[in-house]
């Protein structure tokens, strides 16, 4: 984990790249920060955010952006952060169960633009 963390372009970027290299073609649909899907039919929503000040009001409010673009069961849904404490804590207070109905996944990218997927448990 790091103590600074990526800003926002340097998120997307690095999501875009995790996507593609599993198989995504990302295609736009605003007001998404990123969308992705395959042949297989899976699709993603995925805002990002980067380091700033206020991790808390930058954190909810992609918590937002992404809670309104949430029109069906079929997606999965992400929000990438940078892999910094901050971020990690606020993810931590989002319940599982909300997690598994929405299909919400926190991903976590280091400054080296590895991602780790932080998806919802299963029940």
């Amino acid at each position: 984990m790091n103590q600074v963390g990526l800003l926002e372009p340097q998120v997307i970027e690095a999501v875009k790249t995790y996507f593609a290299q599993r198989g995504f073609n990302e295609t736009p649909e605003p007001p998404a920060d990123l969308v992705f899907s395959n042949t297989q039919g899976q699709k993603w929503r995925v805002e990002a955010k980067g380091d700033t000040r206020n991790k808390t009001i930058d954190f909810n409010t992609g918590m937002g952006q992404l809670l309104k673009q949430m029109k069906n069961c079929g997606s999965e849904y992400g929000l990438a952060l940078p892999d910094i404490r901050a971020y990690r804590t606020q993810a931590r207070k989002i319940s599982m169960w909300v997690r598994r109905q929405l299909h919400l996944h926190f991903l976590f990218v280091t400054n080296e633009g590895d991602i780790e997927d932080v998806a919802p448990e299963p029940q």
